[in-house]
C-alpha cells in the first residue's frame, strides 16, 4: 500500500511540474535534418533544377542516416531518366512536382504509401513538426515577398518558432536551418497552392499526427512530459514503459531472400578495463561482416545482454535505448570490419563486472542475432578517494505514510531544481587562467535547505587555454596547445572526442583541418563529467596555390631605346596574394636569372636589344607560402625583339628565276596588316661591302597582299636590305651581307623566300629557297621557279631522283626521311620520279599526290609509306580530281588542264627489288596510263602497282577508275602485278580487267578484301600462279564474271584449319604432310581443280554437323581424297561428289585390274559416319578403294541418287573394294550399284545390315546380285 501511495504522489507531482515548468524548459522544436546543396552536381546555379530530389534526400537521411553526397543526387537524376524519361542535362536535373517526390519516396526510396501525406494546411504542418516529422514545402527560391519575381522551389521545413520559419534550403550553399519571416513564407506558399508533403518514418504502421487543437492537449502534453521526464530522470526505472526512445525509427523491411545471410565475427571479444566508480569511458567494438550482404547503418546495432537490471549498471544517456548502446558506425560491406562506438558508465560500487553485448539486426519490430559471438568487457572498478563531510546527527521521529510521500516529493523537487538549473544555465565559460565564475550561492541555498549544518567544500577552479602557432596555414595537420586545470579530462573538438597529450598542466593535440575557415569548439569535462569548460579557436587552412599568373608584354621600338612593357596578374581565393617572383633569360641561355624578388608590383619596363629573344616567367606566392606554377608552365613563348614589321621583306630574287634565264632581279614586300598601306616616301636601302643604293617607293599595297620591286645588280654574294617608313623609322630588315642564307641548287635560279612574316628577317632559319611550282607563272621563257606575288607556302613539286631533288635534301631529316604533310597539298609528281635505296618518303594523313602528266610514275627502290587514317585518307589521284579541293593548277599539260578526272591521268608505282611500300587508308584513283617496260611491242602494260620483287603491304586501300584493259598481247594488265611479297588486307578493288596478277614464286596473303565488277569474259579478278599462299581469309567476290579464283597447291606442313572463307576458291591440290593435321570446319566447300587430290599423309578431321555438312568437290570434277599411311582420320557429315576422275597413271594403288574411286585408303585408318559418297565418276569404279586399311563406316550411303546411266552388266559400279585390311559397317545403304562390297582377303563385320540396305541393285552374274563372294549371311 505504501508503494502505491508513493507512486500516486510522484505522478501527481510530476504532472504539476510539467504544467509549471514544461514551457520553460522545452524549447521550440527545430528538427536536425541533414543538409546538402543541390549544386554540385550540375553546371551552375542558374541551370540546376535538383531542388526536389535534394529535398527528398535530406528527409530520407533524417530517417535512415544515409550519407548525403553528390553521387546520391546523380542517382535520382539517373533513376528519373531511366523510369520517367526526365532529362539529365549534365546532372542539372529537371523540374519535379509534389507527385514526383511521392513517386521518388515510394519507388526509389523505402517509404510505403501510408508513410507519405500530401497536405495544404498550416495546422497540419505545425502538428507534423510537433511530432518531429519533416515536411517538404513548395515555395520560391528566395521566399520573395509580394511583387518580386522568383522561381518555384522545394525546401525542407524544419521548424516554426514564433514569427519565423526554418528551412533546409538546397538552393543555398549555407542553407541549413535558413530562417524566413513567417508572413513571407505564408505568401510564397500560398502562390504554390499551399503544397506540402509530410514524410512519416518508413513503415510507421499508419501512426497519425495529433491534430487536437485544444489549448491544453492532455495526451500531447503528457507524452511530452514523459519524454522530458525520462530525459531528465531516467524514469524508465521508475515508470516502466515499453515505448522506444523518442526519435528512434523503426524501418519496414521487405521479406528477405533465403540466400541473404547475416553473420558476424567479433574481433578481440574479451577486453579488460580499470575504471573508477561512475566513470564514463569510450568503447569501440569491431566486428567483421562474414555474411553475404551489406550491413545498413540504420539496421545493425549492438545490444547489451544479461537482463535490464544488470545492463542498467552501465547505461549512459548517449545510448539509443536502455538496451541498445549504438548502431554500427557506417554501412559495412561483406568481408569488411564494422565498428560500434559508444560510451558506458561504470557501476558505483567497487568490484569486478562483466558488460556483455551481441550484434543484432532490426527486422521490422523484431531484433535477430547476427552471428553467435558475444563481446565481453571486464570492468574492474577501483576505489576512489572521497572526502566525507562530517555527519550531523538528526533526531529520528516517527513519520507517517503521508509524511514519507511528502518527503519523497520534496526530494524529487530538489532533484528537479538541480537538473533544471543545470539545463537552463550556460555551460561554464572558457576561461584562460582566472576564475570561471560559479553558482555556489544557489547550490549553497539548495543544500542549506537539506543540510543546514554542512559547509560544502569549495569546487576546484576549472579552466584551460587554447592557442596555435599560426592563425592560417597551408598544412592540413596542425598542433593545438595550451594550459588546463589538472581536473579537466575528455577533450572534445566540435563535439567529437579527441586524443590529446598532457604533461602536468600543459596539453596539446593534432587536428586535421579542412580547406577554408576552421571554427573549432574545444571542450573539456571534469572527472565526474558534471562540468564542461569550452573555448573556441579559428584557423584558416589554405592549401590551394594561387592561380597561374597571366603574363603580357608590349614591345616599343618607337625611339632609339627599344623596351618591353611587362605586366602580370594572378589571384588567390584563400589567404590572399603576398608577392610575386619574376625571372628572365635570353632564349640562348640555360639558366634563369632573377628580375624581381618579393615584389608586389604587377608591371615593369625592361630594356632590350633588336634581334635578341627573351623569355620571362612569373610566380605568385600567397600569405601562407603556397606557390603558383610558373606563368610559362607547359608553354615556350620567347619574345623576339624585332622591328614593327607592318610590311616585311618577303622574297628576294638575286638571279633570274625563269627556266630560260630571262626575267630580272627583284625584292617582294608583304603587307601583313588588315588595312591597306600608303608607301609614299617609304624607301628600300640595299647595300653590300662595296656599294649601296636607295629605292624610293610609292603607291599603295593592299591588305595581306604583295608588292614586287624591280632591282638591278643585286650582289650574288649577299646584301643588307632595310625597309623604312616615311618618317625614316626602320620597319624591317634582313642582313645577309655576309652571304645569302640559302643558295640555289639548280642550273636555273630559284627565289629565296621568307618562311614566317612574324619572325626576324635576320634569322637564317627563317629563309629558304622556293620549293614550290606555280604553273600560273609560266610564260614564253618557261617556268618561273618563284612564288612572285603569291603565298610562299604552296604545293611541292617532286621530280627526277629524289636524292637530288631540292625539296628532299632541304626538307628531309638527316637519315634521309622526307615527310609530306597536307599543309602543302597537292604534291606534283613529275613524269619520272625515283626514290632511291636508303631513302624514305612518307605521306602523312590527308596528303594528296597528283601526276603532272599521264606518264607520271614513281619508282621505289627505297621505302614508301602512306599513313592515311579512316577520317583522313591519303589520295594518289588525278590532278583534275576535286574530291578534296579544287587546286586551280593552272598551266598543266593540255590533257590535264580542264575537264573531269579520267582513268590514265597518271601511270604507275613501280616497286623495285629491295624496295618496300606500305599503304594504309589510301585511295588509288585514275591511274594506269600505259607503261612501257621494255623495247618490244608486247612490253607495254597498264598497271597501277608493279612489284618487281619488293615488299608490298596494303591495308584499307581502294582501287577504282583505273585505265587497265587487255589491249596488249602479253595479258599483263592488272591493278597490282608482280612477285615478291604481297600482303593485302581489307581493301577494295572495283571495275577493271584483272585486280591482282601474282607471279610464280611470290608470297601472297589476302584477308578481308572485296573484288567487284570485273567483267572480262571468263576471267577471275585474281590470277594467282605458282605462289606460296600464306593466308586467305574472308575475301568476297561480288558481281564479277567469275566469282572465284584458283589458288595454287596448298602445302600444309603444320596444323591448319580450313574455314568457309575458302568456299569461293579452287585449289590446285591440297597436300597434308605427315607432320600436320587438317581440320575442316562445318559448312566448308573444298573445291579442287580437275585432276587434283586432297592427299592426306598426316591426319584429316572433317567433322560437320547435321545442319551444316562439309562438301568435297561440290562445284566440279576432281580426283578425290587420298589417304596414304594415315591414321585416325574422321569424316563425319561429309558429302563427296563429282570425284574419282583419275587416269591409269594416277591410281594411288595398282593391283590387277585397276578401278577409279573418289576415296582411296592405302595402309590407313578411316572412320566415316553420317556421310555420303554419291554421284561420282562411273563406270569401272568404286566409291571407296581400300588397300591394307581399316575402315569403320556407320549410318552412311554410297552409290547414285538415281539410275542416271541405265543398267550396264559389263560395267563395274561398286560400293567398297577391299584388298586386305578390315571393314566394319553399321546401317550403310548402297544405291543403284552392281557390287555392294567386294573383298579380297579382307575381314568384314557388320551390324544392322539386311537386304533392305541394298536398294535398286543389279548383278553382273546370275545369283550374285549385290552379295558378291557371299560376304553377308542373308
Amino acid at each position: 500500500m505504501e508503494g502505491i501511495m508513493r507512486k500516486i504522489w510522484i505522478w501527481a507531482f510530476l504532472i504539476v511540474i510539467n504544467f509549471l515548468f514544461f514551457n520553460f524548459v522545452k524549447a521550440e522544436n527545430i528538427l536536425d535534418v541533414p543538409f546538402i546543396t543541390q549544386l554540385p552536381p550540375g553546371t551552375s546555379w542558374h541551370d540546376t533544377k535538383n531542388c526536389g530530389p535534394t529535398s527528398y534526400l535530406m528527409v530520407d537521411s533524417f530517417y535512415t542516416d544515409k550519407n548525403l553526397s553528390v553521387q546520391s543526387i546523380k542517382e535520382i537524376d539517373d533513376w528519373l531518366n531511366k523510369n520517367y524519361g526526365r532529362p539529365i542535362d549534365n546532372y542539372n536535373g529537371y523540374y519535379t512536382s509534389i507527385n514526383d517526390l511521392k513517386k521518388i519516396g515510394l519507388e526509389f526510396g523505402n517509404f510505403l504509401d501510408n508513410d507519405i501525406e500530401i497536405v495544404n494546411s498550416l495546422e497540419k504542418i505545425k502538428d507534423a513538426l510537433k511530432n518531429d516529422l519533416p515536411i517538404i514545402i513548395f515555395v520560391y527560391t528566395n521566399m520573395r515577398y509580394k511583387v518580386e519575381r522568383d522561381q518555384p522551389h522545394f525546401m525542407v521545413l524544419t521548424g516554426i518558432e514564433g514569427d519565423t520559419v526554418y528551412t533546409n534550403d538546397p538552393g543555398k550553399t549555407n542553407g541549413k536551418n535558413k530562417a524566413y519571416p513567417l508572413q513571407q513564407f505564408l505568401y510564397a506558399w500560398s502562390l504554390q497552392n499551399n503544397a506540402a508533403i509530410i514524410f512519416y518514418p518508413p513503415g510507421h504502421n499508419s501512426q497519425k499526427l495529433n491534430t487536437n487543437n485544444n489549448f491544453f492537449d492532455f495526451s500531447s502534453i503528457f507524452s511530452d512530459f514523459f519524454d522530458f521526464g525520462k530525459n531528465i530522470f531516467d524514469l524508465q526505472n521508475i515508470i516502466p514503459s515499453e515505448q522506444n526512445v523518442k526519435g528512434e525509427t523503426v524501418v519496414a523491411q521487405q521479406e528477405e531472400s533465403e540466400t541473404v545471410v547475416y553473420t558476424a565475427s567479433i574481433t578481440d571479444r574479451n577486453q579488460t578495463l580499470e575504471v573508477e566508480p561512475n566513470q564514463v569511458v569510450d568503447i569501440v567494438v569491431k566486428a567483421k561482416n562474414t555474411g553475404n550482404t551489406t550491413w545498413q547503418k540504420n539496421l545493425i546495432s549492438l545490444n547489451a545482454v544479461g537482463g535490464e537490471a544488470i545492463v542498467q549498471q552501465f547505461y549512459d544517456s548517449s545510448w539509443k535505448t536502455h538496451l541498445r548502446p549504438t548502431l554500427v558506425d557506417n554501412d559495412t560491406k561483406s568481408g569488411e570490419i564494422g565498428t560500434f562506438s559508444f560510451k558506458i558508465k561504470s557501476p558505483e560500487e567497487i568490484g569486478a563486472y562483466k558488460f556483455k553485448a551481441i550484434v543484432v539486426r532490426q527486422n521490422g519490430l523484431q531484433f535477430n542475432n547476427v552471428g553467435n559471438d558475444v563481446f565481453v568487457l571486464n570492468l574492474n572498478v577501483r576505489e576512489k578517494e572521497v572526502v566525507i563531510p562530517p555527519v550531523v546527527p538528526v533526531e529520528e521521529n516517527k513519520i507517517n505514510v503521508l509524511d514519507k510521500v511528502k518527503q519523497t516529493v520534496d526530494d524529487v523537487i530538489n532533484k528537479v531544481n538541480d537538473v533544471v538549473e543545470n539545463i537552463i544555465k550556460n555551460i561554464p565559460t572558457f576561461f584562460g587562467g582566472g576564475s570561471s565564475g560559479s553558482n555556489h550561492a544557489t547550490e549553497q541555498n539548495n543544500n542549506n535547505s537539506n543540510l543546514e549544518n554542512n559547509i560544502p567544500e569549495p569546487e576546484p577552479e576549472l579552466f584551460f587555454t587554447v592557442s596555435s602557432s599560426v592563425s592560417s596555414t597551408n598544412l592540413v595537420t596542425t598542433t593545438i596547445f595550451g594550459e588546463k586545470s589538472t581536473a579537466l579530462i575528455d577533450l572534445q573538438i566540435n563535439n567529437v572526442s579527441s586524443t590529446f597529450f598532457v604533461s602536468d598542466t600543459a596539453w596539446s593535440t593534432n587536428i586535421n583541418l579542412v580547406e577554408g575557415e576552421n571554427n573549432l569548439l574545444f571542450s573539456f569535462a571534469n572527472f565526474e563529467n558534471t562540468k564542461i569548460v569550452t573555448g573556441t579557436l579559428q584557423i584558416v587552412l589554405d592549401s590551394i596555390a594561387p592561380n597561374k599568373p597571366i603574363f603580357n608584354s608590349i614591345l616599343n621600338t618607337d625611339d632609339n631605346n627599344p623596351q618591353l612593357e611587362l605586366n602580370w596578374q594572378s589571384s588567390d581565393s584563400g589567404s590572399g596574394l603576398d608577392y610575386y617572383i619574376v625571372e628572365y633569360k635570353m632564349t640562348t641561355d640555360i639558366e634563369w636569372q632573377a628580375l624581381l624578388e618579393n615584389t608586389t608590383s604587377t608591371e615593369f619596363i625592361f630594356p632590350v636589344e633588336i634581334g635578341n629573344s627573351y623569355e620571362f616567367r612569373v610566380k605568385a606566392v600567397d600569405k601562407v607560402d603556397n606557390e603558383s606554377i610558373w606563368s610559362n608552365d607547359g608553354e615556350d613563348n620567347p619574345i623576339l625583339v624585332d622591328w614593327s614589321k607592318e610590311v616585311v621583306i618577303n622574297e628576294i630574287s638575286y638571279a633570274p628565276t625563269y627556266f630560260g634565264g630571262c626575267g630580272g632581279e627583284w625584292v617582294e614586300l608583304y603587307n601583313s596588316q588588315n588595312t591597306d598601306l600608303d608607301l609614299s616616301d617609304w624607301s628600300v636601302e640595299i647595300s653590300d661591302v662595296s656599294s649601296s643604293s636607295i629605292i624610293a617607293l610609292s603607291g599603295f599595297v593592299s591588305s595581306t597582299s604583295y608588292k614586287v620591286i624591280g632591282v638591278s645588280n643585286i650582289s650574288d654574294t649577299g646584301v643588307k636590305i632595310i625597309l623604312k617608313n616615311s618618317l625614316g623609322k626602320i620597319i624591317d630588315q634582313t642582313d645577309q651581307s655576309a652571304g645569302w642564307f640559302a643558295t640555289p641548287s639548280f642550273i636555273h635560279a630559284r627565289s629565296m623566300e621568307r618562311i614566317s612574316a612574324s619572325l626576324s628577317g635576320n634569322s637564317k632559319n627563317n629563309w629558304r629557297e622556293n620549293n614550290s611550282l606555280r604553273f600560273q607563272l609560266q610564260n614564253n621563257c618557261g617556268q618561273n621557279y618563284s612564288s612572285q606575288g603569291l603565298d610562299n607556302n604552296s604545293y611541292y613539286y617532286l621530280s627526277n631522283n629524289l636524292s637530288q631533288d631540292y625539296i628532299f635534301f632541304s626538307t628531309s631529316t638527316d637519315n634521309h626521311v622526307l615527310t609530306l604533310t597536307k599543309d602543302h597539298n597537292p604534291y606534283i609528281l613529275d613524269s619520272r620520279v625515283i626514290l632511291p635505296a636508303n631513302y624514305t618518303l612518307v605521306l602523312e594523313q590527308g596528303v594528296v599526290m597528283v601526276g603532272l602528266f599521264g606518264q607520271s610514275r614513281l619508282e621505289v627502290s627505297g621505302n614508301l609509306q602512306f599513313n592515311g587514317t579512316a577520317e583522313n585518307p591519303v589520295y594518289f589521284t588525278s590532278a583534275r580530281d576535286k574530291t578534296v579541293a579544287d587546286w586551280y593548277l593552272f598551266g598543266l599539260p593540255s590533257r590535264l588542264s580542264a575537264g573531269d578526272p579520267a582513268p590514265g591521268d597518271w601511270s604507275v608505282i613501280i616497286i623495285k627489288g629491295g624496295g618496300t611500300m606500305q599503304a594504309d587508308y589510301t585511295n588509288f584513283w585514275y591511274g594506269g596510263y600505259t607503261y612501257r617496260n621494255g623495247d618490244c611491242f608486247v612490253c607495254y602494260a597498264q598497271q597501277v602497282i608493279r612489284n618487281e620483287g619488293g615488299n608490298l603491304v596494303l591495308n584499307y586501300t581502294n582501287f577504282d577508275n583505273m585505265l587497265v584493259k587487255s589491249d596488249y598481247a602479253d595479258g599483263n594488265d592488272a591493278y597490282i602485278w608482280g612477285g615478291g611479297l604481297m600482303e593485302i588486307n581489307n581493301s577494295i578493288f572495283n571495275n577493271g580487267y584483272t585486280a591482282i596478277m601474282a607471279l610464280g614464286g611470290s608470297h601472297i596473303s589476302f584477308a578481308g578484301d572485296t573484288f567487284s565488277n570485273f567483267t572480262a569474259s571468263g576471267r577471275s579478278p585474281l590470277e594467282i600462279k605458282a605462289v606460296v599462299l600464306d593466308n586467305w581469309e574472308n575475301n568476297v567476290f561480288v558481281d564479277n564474271t567469275v566469282n572465284s579464283t584458283v589458288l595454287p597447291v596448298f602445302n600444309i606442313n603444320e596444323d591448319y584449319i580450313l574455314t568457309p572463307s575458302y568456299n569461293n576458291v579452287f585449289f590446285d591440290g591440297i597436300f597434308v604432310s605427315s607432320t600436320a593435321t587438317l581440320t575442316i570446319l562445318p559448312g566448308v566447300d573444298v573445291n579442287l581443280s580437275s585432276s587434283r587430290w586432297l592427299k592426306v599423309e598426316g591426319n584429316l578431321q572433317a567433322i560437320g554437323t547435321p545442319d551444316n555438312h562439309i562438301r568435297i568437290c561440290p562445284n566440279g570434277g576432281c580426283e578425290g581424297i587420298w589417304f596414304q599411311n594415315s591414321q585416325d582420320n574422321i569424316m563425319s557429315y561429309v558429302d563427296v561428289r563429282n570425284a574419282g576422275y583419275q587416269s591409269s597413271d594416277s591410281y594411288p594403288f595398282r593391283s590387277g585390274t585397276n578401278y577409279t574411286a573418289p576415296i582411296w585408303a592405302i595402309n590407313s585408318q578411316l572412320n566415316i559416319d553420317n556421310s555420303s559418297v554419291m554421284d561420282n565418276r562411273s563406270p569401272t569404279g568404286f566409291c571407296i578403294n581400300s588397300a591394307g586399311s581399316d575402315l569403320d563406316i556407320r549410318d552412311s550411303e554410297f552409290g547414285w541418287s538415281s539410275n542416271m546411266h541405265g543398267t550396264h552388266y559389263n560395267w563395274v559400279d561398286g560400293g567398297i573394294k577391299l584388298s586386305g585390311g578390315s571393314l566394319y559397317i553399321d546401317n550403310v545403304n548402297f544405291h543403284f550399284l552392281n557390287y555392294g562390297v567386294y573383298s579380297n582377303g579382307a575381314s568384314v563385320t557388320y551390324d544392322n545390315m539386311s537386304i533392305a540396305n541394298f536398294i535398286d541393285m543389279y548383278s553382273m552374274w546370275p545369283n550374285k546380285n549385290w552379295l558378291p563372294n557371299s560376304i553377308f549371311a542373308f
